[in-house]
Formats: structure tokens, C-alpha cells, sequence
């Protein structure tokens, strides 16, 4: 059975908010996540989503972090991600 890639993205967010994710943080890792497994890259898709919810529903991840920027140098930025794991959802900000 084949799902168009908004009913992905719409289950992958139903799954993400029982867990109490944030939108900020639900919303880049299910975006990375999408694209990997339309890039045939299954094994770092969507097949993740249980393994991430498990990490926040063992509290090894905190659903509500807010990453910090601190600007060093022009050139240099310290991500602070105030998590454990899913770099994610900083990446934008790092660019």
C-alpha cells in the first residue's frame, strides 16, 4: 500500500503531539525523516519515528527543549541543544 507524503507527514505529526513533541522540534525531524525515506534511504526514515517517540516517552530526549545560539565569531556558533539526541531540529540554525 503506497501513502501520498502528506498523509506521512500528517501521521508522523499525530504521533509526534501524543508525545507531547513541540511543533519546533516535531516538524524538522519528521521533514529529515520524509526525505530520507523518499530518497530510498528507509533505514534512516520514517522506520525511526517509534525509536524517537521511545526515547522521549523514556525521557532520554526532552520534547520541549529551545536550542541556543551563541555567536562566538562570525564564523563560529555554539549549538546548545539542551537534549541528549536529535540534532535536527537545530540544523537550520546552524546555517
Amino acid at each position: 500500500m503506497k501513502y501520498s507524503i502528506s498523509d506521512v507527514h500528517a501521521l508522523c505529526t499525530e504521533a509526534f503531539t501524543a508525545c507531547k513533541v513541540t511543533s519546533a522540534q516535531a516538524g524538522p525531524t519528521i521533514d529529515a525523516l520524509i526525505l530520507a525515506e523518499a530518497q530510498g534511504l528507509a533505514s534512516h526514515g520514517i522506520s525511526r519515528v517509534p525509536m524517537y517517540l521511545a526515547h522521549v516517552t523514556h525521557g532520554r530526549v526532552n520534547p520541549n527543549a529551545v536550542p541556543v545560539v551563541s555567536h562566538f565569531r562570525p564564523v563560529i556558533r555554539r549549538l546548545n541543544l539542551q537534549f541528549k539526541k536529535q540534532a535536527r531540529p537545530v540544523l537550520p540554525l546552524a546555517q
